[in-house]
């Protein structure tokens, strides 16, 4: 092979390179802003969970009791509780220079969830994941949608169930995929993460 023939070749060389990392790129950025193959996504613009045994106090992370002690006559009755989680979402589209505004078939409407818990400690035991049926339509006004964070049937078993009278804890990520399609049956999907500590917690007065 000549100087000029190993010339040519490493410019292609470096040329195909170059090609391969821009479509590479173009194709992680095309990914990151679709959720599906509509022209409207979801925006999570709030999550928030509540504690079973005080399901009016919303907060951004989760103090999860594995067990409430319930007030009844001279002793309490241990009970499990669900916990509840809320999420404030909205529709935008994802065409935001020609200046179009949103229709009702831009509409997503939520059909279900999948909730993962992720060990803060690698290998420690967390409670199974699982699905959850789920409706509701968000339009560009955002709505806001309860669900089950954390199933009552959860804490009756390990490893939730060996936190009952002791001081231990088992720290988590909740992360939560909301699964959906738009009108025109394009599906969509969102993630949105909270954090999440189980213990037996306090009973509340």
């Amino acid at each position: 092979m000549t100087r000029f023939d190993l010339q040519v070749s490493r410019r292609a060389l470096a040329s195909a390179m170059a090609l391969t990392a821009l479509l590479f790129s173009a194709s992680c950025g095309k990914s990151m802003m679709q959720q599906g193959n509509g022209s409207s996504y979801l925006i999570v613009d709030l999550l928030q969970a509540a504690p079973g045994a005080k399901t009016a106090v919303f907060s951004s992370a989760l103090s999860s009791d594995v067990v409430t002690n319930v007030p009844s006559g001279p002793t309490g009755v241990p009970t499990h509780f669900d916990d509840m989680g809320q999420v404030t979402l909205r529709m935008a589209l994802k065409d935001t220079v020609s200046g179009l505004t949103p229709t009702d078939t831009n509409a997503i409407t939520i059909t279900s969830y999948h909730v993962d818990f992720e060990p803060a400690t690698v290998g420690a035991a967390v409670p199974s994941s699982f699905d959850g049926a789920l409706t509701g339509t968000i339009t560009a006004t955002g709505a806001t949608l309860s669900f089950v964070l954390v199933h009552a049937q959860a804490k009756i078993l390990p490893p939730l169930s060996e936190l009952a009278n002791t001081s231990s804890s088992i720290m988590t990520a909740a992360h939560v995929i909301f699964y959906g399609h738009d009108q025109a049956g394009h599906a969509v999907s969102v993630t949105a993460s909270i954090s999440v500590v189980f213990a037996d917690w306090a009973d509340p007065s």
